[in-house]
């Protein structure tokens, strides 16, 4: 069940509570029994509501985590295409360090052209 409807449940006994010691002619001894009562059941509710979020809360750290280490892995490992000068078609090397700070001038060591490279 979601934690909204056990919410509102809770929150409906409250009310309920409410409404009976105010609506209610009972002694002191009955009111202080009911209000105990209802105190422990909606405590309890309360508890097993906060330690399902805790749940999900833990789930999505994990999931988040995850998603993390596996973009930062797979920016590790991705290669880079080799590439070629488009002049003299001598082979150029870059490392991906250099391709994620954004557009790159390479100057091809043979025919010194220039490149850029996006």
């Amino acid at each position: 069940m979601p934690q909204g409807d056990k919410v509102s449940k809770t929150g409906a006994r409250v009310s309920y509570l409410r409404g009976v010691l105010d609506g209610q002619k009972l002694s002191q001894d009955e009111r202080l029994e009911l209000v105990l009562s209802t105190f422990v059941d909606v405590s309890d509710k309360l508890l097993e509501v906060l330690a399902e979020v805790r749940e999900e809360q833990a789930e999505i750290r994990r999931l988040l985590q995850a998603l993390r280490t596996d973009e930062v892995g797979a920016a590790r490992t991705e290669p880079v295409p080799p590439l070629s000068c488009p002049q003299c078609g001598q082979r150029l090397a870059i490392g991906p360090e250099l391709l994620e700070q954004g557009p790159v001038e390479l100057t091809c060591p043979e025919c010194h052209l220039t490149i850029e490279i996006v």
